[in-house]
């Protein structure tokens, strides 16, 4: 924050963000024009989605995180993200292009974020059916030191039918923070509203 203060003419590609930090890079963006941030390392629950509608679809660049991570998280993101193609296209490779070039986003012609199309989500859901996919880790409900964008049970199911997965087997935040009782007693709930889509993780 300090260094895009006090260089503005700076661009400056923040690495490896996701949910821990997205509250803190969110003031970060807010008051630094010249701040963007990769999506190797992104994993946030509606994030993508979140920041393209709050800060325009200029402030995410493409990144795998290769040879660190595998680059498939990345590539995944963009794909499923629930975006125009528009947007999809400018952040896989249209914004990254104009950083490189030194065009401001005002000068972003449509021609510059580039004609290629990649594999939309209705696609993506396609290769998914006819297989068992099954999200082995996931959590509903707010975690009161992150934040992350619609984490209640309508959000997830969306989310889910847009990636092709079947189920989530889930854990309550308010369980796994203060109140294992009735963090479990959440799950619960939610497990016997969505028997086929859920299934539950105890906290104890």
């Amino acid at each position: 924050d300090r260094v895009a203060a006090a260089h503005p003419q700076l661009s400056i590609i923040v690495c490896r963000t996701g949910y821990r930090s997205l509250r803190r890079m969110a003031g970060v963006l807010e008051r630094r024009p010249n701040c963007f941030l990769d999506l190797s390392y992104f994993g946030s629950h509606q994030g993508v989605e979140w920041l393209v509608e709050r800060f325009g679809k200029c402030r995410l660049i493409f990144g795998t995180g290769a040879p660190l991570v595998d680059g498939g998280g990345g590539v995944t993101r963009l794909l499923l993200a629930e975006i125009s193609d528009e947007a999809r296209s400018a952040i896989g490779q249209g914004n990254l292009s104009r950083l490189l070039a030194h065009i401001s986003p005002e000068e972003t012609t449509e021609n510059a974020v580039g004609d290629d199309s990649p594999m939309d989500s209705a696609a993506w859901a396609a290769l998914a059916r006819g297989r068992d996919v099954i999200d082995a880790h996931a959590h509903v409900g707010p975690w009161y030191n992150f934040f992350t964008p619609e984490p209640d049970v309508t959000g997830m199911i969306r989310a889910m039918d847009r990636c092709g997965i079947q189920r989530a087997a889930i854990s309550s935040m308010l369980a796994i923070g203060p109140d294992a009782r009735a963090g479990n007693r959440e799950t619960l709930e939610v497990v016997r509203r969505y028997p086929d889509r859920f299934v539950g993780y105890a906290v104890f």
